[in-house]
Order: C-alpha cells, then structure tokens, then sequence
C-alpha cells in the first residue's frame, strides 16, 4: 500500500510530460508523502541517513511543483528528467540506504 502510494503520484508527474495533464497535484502530493516519512524517520529515531531518500524525494517534488505551476520557465525535457528521477527514486533508492538502524 505505502509503495503503491508513493510510485503512483510521480507515475502521474512522468504521465504530465507527454500529456496535458496537471503536474502541480502529482509533485505536491509526493511532496506531502515525503514530509510524513521525514516525521516518521524522526519519531522512529532512525539514524540520519535514513532521511536522506525522503529528503531528496520532497526537494525534487517541491522543484517539479514550482516549475509545472507556471511561474518559472521549464523545458518539457527538463520536466521529463524530474519526473523520471522522482519515478526512479520511489522504486529503488530507499533499499540501497541499509537495514533499519535506530539510534542508541
């Protein structure tokens, strides 16, 4: 459930580069699912480089967010690679980071 949440708001940000479909929803709601990993991590007590895939994934939403809402001028390539690195962390990244670790 969790992985499906998370891969399918940037399947939907890939989706925007090639259709005229809203980017700014997808990216903010990735944006959103990171933050609470980011509380998770913290409440978990894990230690800091467990935050680091999450951390990354909610600043490239965020970017995606502020490009796609107009206000800033973007390439669709530059939004293509975006996406696809948001897409590409949400699959794999987080099992490269090592087994969970709490602080002592």
């Amino acid at each position: 459930m969790v992985g499906t949440s998370k891969i399918m708001p940037a399947t939907f940000l890939l989706a925007a580069v090639f259709w005229p479909a809203p980017a700014v929803a997808p990216a903010l709601l990735k944006a959103a699912f990171m933050l609470v990993a980011q509380i998770a991590h913290f409440r978990a007590r894990y230690a800091l480089v467990k935050y680091v895939p999450s951390f990354l994934r909610l600043g490239l939403s965020l970017v995606i967010a502020q490009l796609a809402s107009g206000t800033a001028y973007v390439t669709r390539s530059t939004l293509l690679a975006l996406a696809s690195s948001v897409l590409l962390m949400a699959s794999g990244v987080s099992c490269f980071v090592g087994p969970d670790v709490r602080r002592e």
